[in-house]
């Protein structure tokens, strides 16, 4: 009775999941035409068995494209699981998310047939977002913004793929220029002492 009872509260739950409207979070559809692979800092497909450590985590608003992407910041998507993050694949499928089946990710304030902006990030470390990879310094790397409509009602099993998707590097952000400046003034002040 036990588990019956868990069962459907875990099957109640996923269904209420889904009362908000879905896209799917993949890199790699070959039906939808989408074919996105992430490299890392080395220039090459990230490969999670040759440089562990990679993660990234599909990224989302209600509405169209807006003029920055910094719109989409701290609005990361989870997937009906509750997971957020993900690593990557290995091998010949080096390049691509490692979605262990789990590719749908849910718009909490998005009904049913909205429009939405998605964006995937990336980044390298034990950083739990984007956002805290990019404050640390980190690796990191971002796609295009693309624009989605999600699934049509509870029963659309046609979850949008990530079509007009790009693929991206995952760099060491350069210095700001006043970081850059304030180093130029330092090295002036240090020559001038020296003198």
């Amino acid at each position: 009775m036990k588990k019956f009872l868990l069962l459907a509260a875990l099957v109640g739950m996923a269904v209420t999941s889904f009362g908000q409207g879905v896209v799917q979070f993949n890199n790699k559809v070959a039906t939808s035409g989408v074919d996105a692979p992430i490299t890392g800092t080395n220039g090459l497909r990230i490969d999670e068995s040759l440089t562990p450590g990679y993660r990234a985590a599909l990224y989302g608003i209600v509405g169209t494209i807006p003029g920055s992407d910094a719109a989409l910041d701290n609005n990361i998507l989870t997937s009906p699981l509750s997971a957020t993050w993900v690593g990557f694949r290995t091998g010949a499928a080096a390049g691509y998310l490692n979605l262990n089946g789990d590719s749908g990710r849910i718009f909490p304030s998005g009904g049913y047939s909205a429009t939405v902006t998605v964006q995937v990030r990336a980044w390298f470390g034990n950083y739990s977002t984007y956002e805290a990879a990019r404050t640390a310094g980190a690796a990191i790397g971002k796609s295009n913004m693309v624009q989605l409509t999600t699934t049509a009602g509870a029963t659309d099993n046609n979850i949008p793929a990530l079509v007009g998707l790009q693929g991206f590097a995952v760099t060491i952000p350069e210095p700001s220029s006043i970081a850059l400046g304030l180093l130029g003034l330092g090295a002036v002040a240090l020559i001038r002492r020296r003198k």
